[in-house]
């Protein structure tokens, strides 16, 4: 029998579980949705306890036949925003298959793989608060957040980590890769500890120091410390600060397009042949701003850039060595570039 677990000790699973899964927009619900809705059915456990809930966007049409049109195909003109925000079974497929979408580094996995043993817990007693603040069911909150992977371990005194429960939706399989979005940002963190490790960075260390292309830029004066806290100066909008639309248009239509992520801007086509890095060097400093906290992508590659400078190779190469095949995995990892042959870090 599998053993019980109360809801303390799920919460630390579920951190794990969260880190370790791919969970993507949440669904829905219309008004006065029941709270006791059934999980879907088609459920089946493996003999290695691996849970399986099975509707594969395959089999839906997607990027499938002998002649691909607009109607099977997972985005026009291989758009990744079109394809993201078209509809759930094409985005699903996409996040599964990015290396079909988007030019991808492959970054080696070690020699060794670390095994893990399975001890299944019993979690059905284990509510969680859904948004409208009523308890749910684990099950039924892996079903609402449309959730992709879940992977939860636990910590035994006596027999180290185990795994708890792995369970896939939506096609998603043990081997199959899937996009991990702002995650990657955690990840790659990694490279510039190490840095700071070897004493190639400081925290204190200027930005523009390192990187003299990025000098005059808003990002120039800005420290290690602050781009690792997205903490700069840089200037992440365009026009209004308070305009949801300027930062739309600095998003999708400019660091996108100067990643390769959109294959056009109409009112200003040098962008794509910037890259991201090249992108780095164009960003404004915000007059009269207070260093604190603000979410920004271009502050996180800064500091991966800083790192392979100092490192002298590129991302895909030092995480492989120093991260990626040191911790057992299973497959190799791969990370989406620019057409430049930058790595988009942020995610």
């Amino acid at each position: 029998m599998p053993a019980r677990l109360d809801r303390r000790h799920f919460l630390s699973l579920l951190a794990a579980g969260t880190a370790g899964g791919c969970i993507t927009q949440a669904k829905e619900q219309p008004p006065g949705a029941a709270d006791d809705e059934p999980l879907s059915s088609g459920r089946a456990q493996s003999s290695q306890h691996i849970v399986y809930h099975y509707e594969d966007p395959f089999d839906f049409g997607v990027m499938q036949g002998p002649e691909i049109t607009d109607k099977n195909f997972v985005g026009k003109n291989n758009d990744l925003p079109t394809c993201f925000f078209a509809d759930q079974k094409r985005m699903r497929w996409a996040l599964q298959h990015m290396s079909v979408l988007q030019r991808t580094q492959r970054i080696a996995r070690g020699r060794e793989v670390l095994e893990f043993s399975y001890e299944p817990l019993d979690y059905s007693s284990v509510s969680v608060k859904a948004a409208n603040g009523k308890d749910i069911s684990v099950d039924q909150w892996l079903e609402r957040t449309e959730t992709d992977g879940f992977l939860a371990l636990y910590l035994s005194r006596d027999q180290g980590p185990l795994v708890a429960t792995e369970q896939y939706f939506n096609g998603l399989k043990p081997d199959r890769l899937h996009h991990l979005w702002s995650m990657s940002k955690s990840l790659s963190a990694g490279l510039v500890a190490h840095a700071m490790e070897k004493k190639l960075l400081k925290r204190e260390g200027s930005v523009g120091d390192i990187l003299p292309e990025l000098k005059q830029s808003g990002l120039g004066t800005a420290t290690i410390d602050q781009v690792l806290n997205m903490a700069s100066s840089a200037k992440t909008y365009v026009g209004d600060p308070w305009s949801f639309d300027g930062m739309i248009d600095f998003a999708l239509r400019r660091w996108m397009v100067a990643c390769g992520l959109i294959e056009w801007n109409e009112m200003d086509p040098e962008l794509l042949k910037l890259g991201c890095l090249g992108f780095l060097a164009t960003v404004g400093k915000e007059a009269n701003r207070e260093t604190g906290f603000d979410y920004k992508d271009v502050d996180s590659r800064a500091a991966v850039a800083a790192a392979e400078r100092v490192l002298g190779r590129p991302f895909h190469e030092l995480f492989s060595d120093l991260i990626w095949s040191k911790l057992g995995a299973e497959q190799d990892a791969s990370v989406c570039c620019d057409q430049v042959g930058n790595a988009l870090t942020p995610g």
